[in-house]
C-alpha cells in the first residue's frame, strides 16, 4: 500500500467522523426545532471577554416565555465586533418544557456547527477520494 493511499484511508475516516458529527448536530437542531416556541428578546448586557487571542462580545438576553416566566440566556455565540446593542429586540426560540434550553434565532446561531463540521468533513472525504484516485493511476 503506498502512503498516499494510507493518507487517503485516514483521511476518508477522519472525513467520515466530522462530518458524521455534522449530521448529528444537524438532526438535533431540527428535533429542538420543532419543539420550540418563539417569543423575541431584549439584550439587557453586552459583556467584554478577554479570551487567549483577544476579545469578544457576549450578549445576555432576557425574555418572557408564553407561561410568563422571565428567562435569562447568555448566548455562547460571542463576536468581535459586537452583533448586539443593549436595547435591541433580538429573536429567541426555546424548548417550553426547559425555557433555559434557549437560542438565537439566527442562521449562525442554529446551522453554524453543522454547516462547519459538515463542510470539514466533506472537504477531508473529497480530498482523500482525490488522493486515492491519484494514487490508482
Amino acid at each position: 500500500m503506498s502512503v498516499s493511499f494510507q493518507l487517503g484511508l485516514l483521511m476518508i475516516a477522519i472525513g467520515l467522523k466530522t462530518g458524521s458529527l455534522g449530521g448529528l448536530i444537524f438532526l438535533r437542531r431540527l428535533r429542538f426545532l420543532r419543539t420550540t416556541c418563539a417569543s423575541s428578546g431584549m439584550v439587557e448586557k453586552v459583556t467584554l471577554m478577554h479570551l487567549v487571542d483577544g476579545h469578544a462580545y457576549q450578549p445576555k438576553i432576557t425574555f418572557t416565555t408564553r407561561t410568563g416566566e422571565n428567562v435569562v440566556l447568555t448566548s455562547v455565540g460571542m463576536s468581535n465586533p459586537p452583533r448586539f446593542r443593549v436595547g435591541q429586540e433580538v429573536p429567541v426560540v426555546y424548548d417550553p418544557s426547559n425555557p433555559h434550553k434557549a437560542r438565537i434565532r439566527s442562521f449562525a446561531s442554529l446551522w453554524f456547527a453543522s454547516l462547519l463540521f459538515g463542510s470539514i468533513g466533506s472537504l477531508f472525504f473529497l480530498i482523500a477520494l482525490m488522493l486515492m484516485l491519484i494514487n490508482k493511476n
